[in-house]
Formats: structure tokens, sequence, C-alpha cells
């Protein structure tokens, strides 16, 4: 794997978690996450916090989602910002899950 035109070792590889920006016209569009592995947390939540913001997912992580209790009273606009709001939370998870290492979740 390359990184700015620059050969990545497996050691790094498999402490690193790399994040495309956007669509892919060339090696720079990635960003490096460091995994977390249990040590280091400070640093880690601190490099995720940036990109969950970034990324535009850091208010649903601090407002939190629900599902609502009455959908089919919601209108369609309200539909539309829930199921946005439900996708943002997804993949906020989905993001942050990916930088871990598999012990954690044991």
């Amino acid at each position: 794997m390359y990184f700015y035109g620059r050969a990545l070792s497996k050691k790094f590889q498999r402490s690193h978690f790399l994040l495309q920006k956007g669509k892919m016209t060339g090696n720079n569009n990635f960003i490096m996450i460091p995994k977390f592995d249990g040590s280091n947390y400070e640093y880690w939540s601190i490099r995720m916090r940036t990109i969950l913001k970034g990324k535009g997912f850091w208010k649903i992580m601090e407002d939190g989602y629900n599902d609502p209790k009455y959908w089919n009273a919601l209108s369609v606009n309200q539909k539309k910002d829930m199921e946005d709001n439900d996708m943002k939370n997804k993949l906020a998870l989905a993001l942050i899950q990916s930088t871990l290492f598999e012990i954690l979740f044991s």
C-alpha cells in the first residue's frame, strides 16, 4: 500500500486505518487514522473527533439518534431528515468501529 507515493510497511498498515476523503483521484485523497488498541486514548479520540466533525457526523454523535415513535405522523421533510440522521449515525459508528482492534470487541 502506498501513501503520498511512499510504500507503507505492514506494521504501519496494521496500526493505521486509511479513510478515503472523496472520489479517488490520487494517493493523497486519504486520511490516516491510528487504530485504537486500548492505549493512547486521548490522541485517538482527538483525531476521531476532528474526522467526525469534518465528515459532518459529530452533531449526531453529540445529540444521538432515536427512532421516531410515530413515523406516519411525520411530514415528508421530517422523514427525510430522520433517514439522513439514521444514515449519519450508522456511518459514524462504522467509521469508529473500523479503527478498533478486534480484541476490544471481546
